[in-house]
């Protein structure tokens, strides 16, 4: 009976230290993620994905492109100009104001959660691809990397960097490429 308490014992205590330890390096891969910048640099994705997925109120609300839909759809010439006086009107004007501070208030909402969807990426999902891709000690490393200065010039840098090569590779590459 005692050596199976004691075993017991021995596999809860192992469970534990697998789990301290499971969670420490989750720690460790979060400090990389900020020291790096990329937790700043997923929110700024995920807000350009947006942007770049919706459109403008002015897209939306105004009355060229509203014109330009009803010409699409109505043949009849008369009632067309009856729409278009219609677009002249204070009624549909202040229609279309509500429209717009509706529309106004749900993008606000969706820039929310679209930075709450940003950062759990980041929590949960970023911290997931490093953890099956690097170690604890590789980790350690990196933290202890991009502690220097030599670390944090190159975080410094790499944006520029970056572009210099986007560049080059435009300038050199590109054409060739398309041209085979």
């Amino acid at each position: 009976m005692k050596q199976k308490i004691l075993l017991l014992v021995i596999i809860v205590l192992n469970v534990n230290c697998l789990v301290y330890a499971q969670s420490n390096k989750r720690d460790k891969i979060k400090e990389v993620i900020i020291l790096m910048h990329q937790d700043t640099f997923s929110i700024k994705k995920f807000e350009d994905i947006s942007r770049s997925s919706s459109t403008t109120d002015s897209e939306y609300f105004n009355d060229s492109t509203t014109l330009k839909v009803l010409s699409s759809y109505i043949k009849d010439s008369s009632l067309l100009n009856d729409m278009k006086a219609m677009l002249k009107d204070t009624a549909y004007l202040s229609l279309i104001g509500t429209i717009k501070d509706i529309y106004a208030s749900k993008q606000k909402v969706n820039v929310e959660k679209i930075k709450e969807m940003a950062i759990k990426f980041v929590n949960e999902d970023l911290v997931d691809i490093y953890d099956r891709k690097f170690s604890v000690d590789e980790i350690e490393e990196m933290i202890r990397f991009y502690k220097t200065s030599a670390g944090q010039k190159l975080l410094s840098l790499m944006p520029e960097i970056q572009k210099e090569i986007n560049k080059r590779i435009e300038e050199k590459y590109v054409t060739y490429i398309q041209s085979i």
